[in-house]
């Protein structure tokens, strides 16, 4: 599996750009509620068709000399979005997007002369087949819900 966060290739597929992720964990938390009806005994579970998804993955990249290496492990954290539309290829070509997702972590977890392999923990909402899904539109002041329908943004 590939993953690319906005533009940026966290796995492009080669040795140097991260082969594919590795020892991925997925998560996925359904939102829901207990409530109470009125005058009604049980409380029931009210499903708010929301979810939290997290990836957790590695990734082992190959460089071309130890100094690349080094000068890659430099530059990281300023290179990777910390937030966006991360698109996930899976072996097959199929294509899944965790949109409006946050890079909450990172870290360099192991590195041999040539070789660095980084950490990533990634948490945003439902997996969808297109990106089209939770844009916020500058422009319009549209939100592009869940559901694929639009609100209006209160200023």
């Amino acid at each position: 599996m590939l993953a690319i966060i906005d533009d940026y290739p966290l796995a492009d597929g080669t040795l140097a750009g991260g082969f594919a992720l590795g020892d991925i964990r997925v998560d996925v938390q359904r939102i829901s509620d207990v409530v109470i009806p009125i005058n009604a005994i049980p409380p029931v579970v009210f499903d708010r068709d929301i979810r939290k998804t997290v990836f957790d993955f590695q990734i082992t990249r190959i460089h071309a000399s130890f100094e690349a290496a080094d000068k890659y492990v430099a530059d990281h954290d300023a290179a990777i979005p910390s937030s966006g539309a991360v698109q996930f290829t899976a072996t097959d070509g199929t294509v899944r997007y965790l949109i409006d997702a946050e890079l909450i972590t990172h870290s360099r977890i192991g590195g041999i002369g040539k070789t660095t392999t980084h950490s990533y923990h990634i948490v945003g909402g439902r997996i969808h087949t297109s990106p089209a899904y939770y844009r916020l539109l500058e422009d319009g002041g549209y939100r592009l819900l869940e559901s694929g329908g639009k609100r209006k943004l209160q200023h």
